[in-house]
Formats: C-alpha cells, sequence, structure tokens
C-alpha cells in the first residue's frame, strides 16, 4: 500500500456539501417562486377625496330578565330595529358589525331571538343603501354580530 501524496489530496476535493447547499437552494426557489407572483398580484386601492373615520360597532345589552337596551335606554324590538339600523347604515358596506352582550343566566332563545332582530336591522340599512346613487350593485357584507357572555 502506498500513502497519498499531498498532491494527489489536493486533487480529490470533496463536492458533496456543495451539492447539498445547490440542492436547499433549488428548493428553496422552488416554493418561492409561486409566492411571489402572488404577492405582485395585489391592487393597492387610491383612496381619493375625504376618508370616512371608523365607528364604533353598535352594542346592544340584553340583562337577566330579557330586556334589550342600547346606548343606555331599553328598547323595544321595533326601537332596537330602527336604533341599530341607523348606526349600521353609516358604517363600511364591506364591513359591518354590531355586538351582543348577553347575561348568562339568559336563555339562549332570547338572544337568538335579538340577534335576528339585529340581522333584521342590517338587512333594511343595505335595503336603505341601496337606494344611493352608485351603491345599487355594490357587493354588502351581512351584518356580523359578536356575541359576549357577562356573567
Amino acid at each position: 500500500m502506498q500513502a497519498a501524496s499531498p498532491a494527489r489530496r489536493i486533487a480529490e476535493i470533496n463536492i458533496t456539501p456543495l451539492i447539498d447547499i445547490v440542492l436547499v437552494l433549488l428548493i428553496v426557489f422552488i416554493v418561492m417562486v409561486p409566492m411571489a407572483d402572488r404577492a405582485y398580484a395585489a391592487v393597492i386601492p387610491h383612496v381619493s377625496g375625504e376618508v370616512p373615520k371608523a365607528t364604533e360597532p353598535p352594542a346592544v345589552l340584553l340583562d337577566s330578565n330579557g330586556r334589550c337596551s342600547f346606548e343606555g335606554r331599553a328598547l323595544a324590538p321595533g326601537e332596537l330595529i330602527a336604533a341599530i339600523q341607523e348606526k349600521v347604515k353609516h358604517q363600511p358596506i364591506d364591513h359591518r358589525r354590531a355586538t351582543l352582550r348577553i347575561d348568562g343566566s339568559l336563555p339562549m332563545q332570547r338572544a337568538i331571538e335579538v340577534m335576528d332582530l339585529l340581522k333584521v336591522a342590517g338587512d333594511q340599512a343595505e335595503r336603505e343603501n341601496r337606494l344611493e346613487p352608485g351603491l345599487a350593485k355594490a357587493k354588502f357584507e351581512p351584518l356580523k354580530v359578536a356575541t359576549l357572555l357577562q356573567k
């Protein structure tokens, strides 16, 4: 057996780590290229004129007796629909929200009835907004009601 000479050792370069690095880079590029196309497809809207201010979503309180109150006063179902409709009408058409705070001791059926009233108010606000010029064919998001259970 003959020992390898120093000149022979230099000629035997190990390229395995180089191949590993190239394959990792290849995989990274294969994964990133399809995502780059999606990133460039985003369109940033240009706002011209006055920017509408964000409105606070209306909050309805449903107490342990089953009574609804809005802005500190107790309301009958018809009054509640009218009050919520007026608030929701001024919210952006793609971001309509309302909050329902429910007492924990209340039966769920009463909470569902009030949620239905809020949905009716949202539908009526949408119908009213569609009468405005330019909003007849706009895509309205339905009113989303967030429920909070209070103890």
